[in-house]
């Protein structure tokens, strides 16, 4: 896994170029795989990005899937940022679209996000 993605990462330059080349729904989940990668290291800034700028056009071409995964990502970077009211507010997005599009992967995830900022900050 660290091998993969370690070549994942080291690859961004190319998943950036190949991102610019595709339309819609493809260029969603590139946006998102991206910000993924982002993630997975670390770098808000960049997750935030990348996941904003999925989320801005998932919402233009009503791609419900799109829009959840961003929001997800949103609250990820906000959570390390330690903005956990913004964090929430994403998670909870997550979770009605989830809920909309009976995705349980996705309500799970999104739950599970929830209950560890109540846990960690003792908001409950």
């Amino acid at each position: 896994m660290t091998t993969t993605l370690f070549a994942n990462f080291s690859n961004i330059d190319s998943l950036k170029q190949e991102a610019q080349t595709k339309n819609g729904m493809e260029k969603v989940d590139a946006l998102l795989y991206i910000a993924g990668l982002h993630g997975n290291i670390r770098q808000n800034d960049s997750l935030e990005h990348y996941s904003t700028i999925a989320l801005e056009l998932s919402r233009k071409i009503d791609y419900p899937k799109g829009k959840l995964k961003a929001y997800s990502g949103l609250g990820i970077a906000q959570v390390l940022r330690q903005d956990f009211s913004a964090a929430l507010n994403s998670f909870e997005r997550a979770v009605e679209l989830a809920e909309e599009t009976d995705n349980m992967r996705g309500l799970c995830s999104a739950l599970g996000n929830i209950a560890i900022i109540y846990n960690n900050t003792g908001l409950y």
